[in-house]
């Protein structure tokens, strides 16, 4: 179905938009523009994908409780993705360019700031990676066992240290996001060849 091969570009571009923002990832000292392009592009593209999930819960049925979970869940932890991403990107940046008279009265702010981001980027990616163990279930059992097996392999991968995901690197959460990213261009692929539809 062409509605199907639209999803499937829409989900490999997202996919490969991604991973390009991750390449660009600034670092610490890197200019409030390209810090707002970045994760402005992120919020963007979880904004898209959001579309993409709707689509893709009613291919698969709506009606069903674990598309319904999966689609909660991922709702859920991308809008603490975009939360964190907006404040890393967006709010901080902002905060540390104007001149304050008193640079120390800034450091409240800057600690709460940095608490956010801490816990919802981590908190997003659990709640996403759920999503994906609901949603390949799913997959499973309507005959695309390929790519159900790389969300499952995603997931438990995902949600195998969850008490520790506060404590993990940046580097650690950034290939979480990677690994979504490798699910998102199977699904792409599986939908090229039509993935089949609710029972």
């Amino acid at each position: 179905m062409k509605s199907n091969r639209v999803l499937a570009c829409a989900f490999a571009f997202c996919s490969l938009a991604t991973l390009l923002l991750l390449v660009a990832h600034p670092g610490a000292d890197a200019g409030r523009l390209r810090d707002g392009v970045v994760h402005g592009g992120f919020i963007v593209i979880s904004a898209v994908l959001l579309v993409c999930f709707t689509y893709l819960s009613r291919m698969l049925g709506s009606g069903r409780v674990l598309v319904t979970a999966g689609f909660v869940l991922y709702c859920v932890g991308t809008s603490a993705l975009m939360a964190s991403m907006f404040i890393d990107g967006l709010l901080l940046p902002a905060v540390l360019s104007r001149p304050l008279a008193d640079p120390s009265g800034a450091q409240p702010l800057l600690l709460l700031c940095g608490t956010a981001i801490g816990l919802l980027m981590p908190l997003g990616l659990l709640f996403q990676a759920a999503a994906v163990l609901c949603y390949s279930i799913v997959v499973v059992r309507v005959g695309r066992v390929g790519v159900g097996v790389v969300g499952l392999s995603v997931a438990a991968v995902m949600l195998t240290p969850p008490v520790l995901l506060p404590a993990l690197s940046g580097h650690v959460l950034m290939a979480g996001i990677a690994f979504l990213c490798g699910w998102y261009l199977g699904l792409a692929h599986s939908l090229g060849f039509t993935m089949p539809s609710r029972d």
